[in-house]
């Protein structure tokens, strides 16, 4: 007997049509699917929003009941000088779900002006406990190149949101003449590319590695070195191309002029991911009209959905198979808020055995 492999276990061979690929049933699966209780703290950001030349504005989402406070400081500092910086008020944040609390915090600028650049912390205090250790900011949640406060390195210590150990992530703010503005454009995050014309890497590195060089916090890399990808179908293709060399100014604003998220074209496999961790995430599960789960719910699954789109009179059929991108189309406002989170963090993601 087979079954279809996808992130968080199998499926009798019927399934074969998701487009998942055959495995023995007595393989392990790739990937598992963490409890919440080995989730992080911090699930997603410090993610900077809004900027202007007198305020900026930060969105953070936890999993524990929680107070944030942003502390900001002019120029680009290490974690340790931020204690005599300017701090914005302690704010509670909203509970959306069971394990889900977010914020969108607001903090006026020292010394306001155009392209000044901004080194922040964000201290949270979990309202649950009391102490000296209810309060966390950046470093002791390991995301600054150091093992977080109990001692452990995660995935996150790799990648220090400052571009180096013990540095704070920063900002700039746009300048006075629009004409100077510099814009980075995409249009929304699709984390598995575009089947339709072979694997397309991810394009945020390219956006990384200017801010890294604005920083000078990394070597210019010659632009003919280019990292080597392996596609679905093994074949070794070219990784995203690294930037002109002469890109070393920091962009202003990133536009993304979609919807920040795809909603329609998902893969099959991340949504039957979505659709656990989301349950994990709010704690209860959502009904859509029209299915009882115990007779139509295989509507909803992964694979199906257009055909529930269809019949719920939201869309017309498709007119060929390329057309019916929204097999998987995400419905449910859990769905939603988890894609976003998955889209731009890696908290929530499914872990292989070694933790990767």
């Amino acid at each position: 007997m087979f079954s279809i492999k996808t992130f968080s276990g199998t499926y009798p061979f019927f399934t074969l049509f998701y487009g998942f690929f055959v495995v023995p049933n007595d393989e392990p699966p790739p990937f598992t699917l963490r409890p919440s209780t080995e989730w992080p703290l911090l699930l997603l950001g410090p993610f900077v929003r809004k900027v202007t030349r007198t305020k900026a504005h930060i969105f953070i989402a936890t999993k524990e009941r929680c107070s944030a406070q942003i502390l900001i400081r002019e120029g680009f500092h290490a974690y340790t000088a931020l204690n005599d910086g300017s701090e914005a008020d302690q704010v509670e944040l909203h509970q959306l779900g069971l394990n889900l609390y977010v914020g969108l915090l607001e903090v006026d600028l020292p010394n306001p002006g155009a392209e000044n650049v901004y080194s922040y912390d964000v201290q949270l205090r979990d309202l649950g406990s009391t102490g000296p250790l209810s309060y966390r900011r950046l470093n002791d949640l390991g995301l600054l190149g150091n093992p977080d406060f109990s001692g452990n390195v995660t995935l996150e210590s790799h990648a220090p949101l400052g571009y180096a150990q013990n540095l704070l992530p920063s900002f700039v703010t746009p300048p006075d003449n629009p004409l100077q503005l510099r814009i980075a454009q995409a249009s929304c995050r699709k984390p598995h590319g575009n089947p339709d014309s072979g694997y397309e890497p991810d394009a945020v590195p390219i956006l990384d590695e200017i801010i890294a060089r604005a920083i000078q916090e990394r070597e210019i890399e010659d632009a003919e070195t280019n990292l080597q990808f392996k596609d679905y179908a093994g074949n070794t293709i070219s990784g995203p191309q690294f930037p002109p060399t002469e890109l070393t100014e920091r962009p202003h604003q990133l536009i993304l002029t979609g919807d920040q998220i795809y909603a329609d074209d998902v893969a099959p496999a991340l949504l039957d991911t979505i659709i656990s961790v989301s349950e994990e995430l709010f704690g209860w599960h959502e009904a859509l009209p029209g299915i009882n789960e115990g007779v139509n719910g295989f509507l909803v699954q992964p694979g199906w959905r257009s055909r529930y789109l269809v019949l719920s009179g939201v869309k017309e059929p498709a007119k060929d198979l390329k057309s019916d991108y929204d097999q998987s189309h995400l419905l449910r406002f859990a769905e939603w808020v988890t894609m976003y989170m998955m889209a731009w963090s890696p908290a929530l993601w499914p872990r292989t055995p070694d933790e990767s």
